[in-house]
């Protein structure tokens, strides 16, 4: 909501609110910090970066006030488009209508933007300044414009988002619209991105020529779903490559084996940089890879409470050696809870499908792990787990007025030798095991404990 209070009466979100919204011949007399409200008047130009911005500051209706009028140019440099994903998250941990509904309007109008402005008619996104996409200074996005494999895959995600979210929402047409729109993307990545020799997605000038950068940005169609199982598999080898990606302190922003790779100045050439390790560990995950991802997880936590003795949220550090650098409390990198919360604890809510999947994944040889106060829908839950000898223990605590049903989902090394609910044998019908994992329903309400017995 914070982002999208400053969105333009086109659809176009600026990336920064305030100063850095309005760049282009900005008067010297304030008016560069507008608020939306003061709009007069914008239209678009034959430029897709350039729009014409009208105003009138304040409004008409406050009387006995100087009112200011003009015109500025307007640099429309937006963000990666992660709003819908963040926005579908938050539904389905709230089950909020309310919230998805008011999402809808604002993201539809934002995706249009995209499609009309940023769409050279293949669905996928191109980038006219460097800080839109997030890695300032990367290599792989010059000579601009660029279109991005992250940008691509985000608009993707945004799309099906609006799909799903107008389906909810009882928009048929709309959702129509926008599952065209995110197959048609889906479509290009794979058919331009992707290149079958290297085995890997890359970022395209506005030619289609791709780039022979290899960032972490090309494992991001993971993420969508919408890669083989035969290219997921190619790209995990890049990922586990010492002479690419696996270094002591995961993820380099570019490859080892590129000319620009440096792990020791700021930027998007070489530092590891923790919302991109998010964004990668989030894309393996999805696809099935969590020990890929785990990996990624346990080395960055080694990396961040241990660097060189100085324990911190870094903006950057050293993709070698774990050295920190940069803003010291980069609130960015608290990222890192979203997934120690979805794929290490494994918390999977879908409150409007009145389900809750918790499958936890914990790291290397943890044998315990502890989670509470965690709010999904009305409610609130926790567990415990404990592991030792042959016995696991999972102990799960709900309260509050939702009926969720509640799922758990243990790996075991071989099936079960017994399962037990709050010490009661279950029988072998009562829960089943697919791929070496073992799923149970339990009662949602209350303490329920859980012993699987090897």
């Amino acid at each position: 909501r914070a982002i999208l209070s400053v969105q333009y009466p086109n659809g176009f979100v600026p990336v920064n609110a305030g100063a850095d919204d309005v760049e282009v011949n900005t008067p010297n007399d304030g008016t560069y910090d507008l608020d939306p409200r003061d709009f007069y008047r914008y239209t678009e130009t034959a430029d897709p970066y350039v729009g014409r911005l009208e105003y009138r500051s304040p409004q008409p209706h406050q009387w006995g006030v100087d009112q200011k009028e003009g015109i500025i140019s307007v640099q429309e440099k937006t963000m990666l488009p992660i709003l819908g994903m963040a926005a579908w998250q938050v539904y389905l941990t709230t089950g909020d209508q309310g919230f998805l509904a008011e999402m809808y309007r604002r993201l539809s109008r934002y995706d249009d933007w995209f499609w009309r402005r940023r769409n050279t008619g293949d669905g996928l996104l191109v980038w006219y300044n460097p800080e839109e996409s997030g890695w300032d200074n990367a290599a792989r996005l010059l000579p601009l414009p660029v279109k991005t494999v992250d940008g691509s895959t985000m608009a993707y995600l945004l799309r099906k988002m609006l799909a799903a979210s107008a389906r909810q929402l009882a928009l048929p047409d709309e959702a129509a619209k926008y599952e065209q729109r995110a197959e048609q993307t889906a479509r290009s990545i794979n058919e331009q991105m992707w290149d079958d020799t290297t085995g890997f997605y890359y970022d395209l000038s506005l030619d289609g020529q791709r780039r022979r950068e290899k960032s972490p940005a090309g494992f991001l169609p993971l993420m969508a779903g919408i890669v083989s199982e035969d290219r997921g598999k190619r790209l995990a080898e890049h990922l586990r490559d010492a002479k690419e990606f696996a270094t002591s302190a995961p993820v380099p922003t570019v490859s080892l084996d590129d000319p620009e790779y440096d792990p020791r100045t700021w930027g998007w050439n070489g530092p590891s940089w923790i919302p991109s390790n998010w964004l990668v560990m989030e894309s393996f995950a999805r696809a099935g890879m969590v020990d890929d991802s785990n990996r990624i997880m346990q080395a960055m936590e080694e990396m961040m409470s241990k660097p060189d003795g100085w324990p911190g949220a870094y903006e950057q550090y050293n993709s070698q050696t774990g050295m920190p650098f940069g803003v010291a409390d980069y609130s960015w990198s608290g990222a890192i809870n979203d997934y120690l919360t979805r794929w290490v604890a494994g918390v999977q809510p879908d409150v409007p499908g009145h389900a809750l999947i918790i499958a936890p994944h914990l790291l290397g040889e943890w044998k315990s792990f502890e989670l509470d106060h965690l709010r999904i829908g009305h409610n609130e839950i926790g567990y415990r787990w404990e592991e030792n000898g042959d016995r696991i223990r999972m102990r799960v605590n709900e309260t509050g007025p939702d009926t969720l049903n509640t799922e758990l989902v243990i790996h075991t090394k071989q099936p079960p030798h017994q399962v037990l609910l709050n010490g009661i044998a279950m029988a072998a019908s009562t829960y089943r095991i697919e791929r070496g994992d073992l799923h149970i329903a339990v009662p949602g309400s209350g303490t329920q404990t859980v012993d699987v017995i090897q």
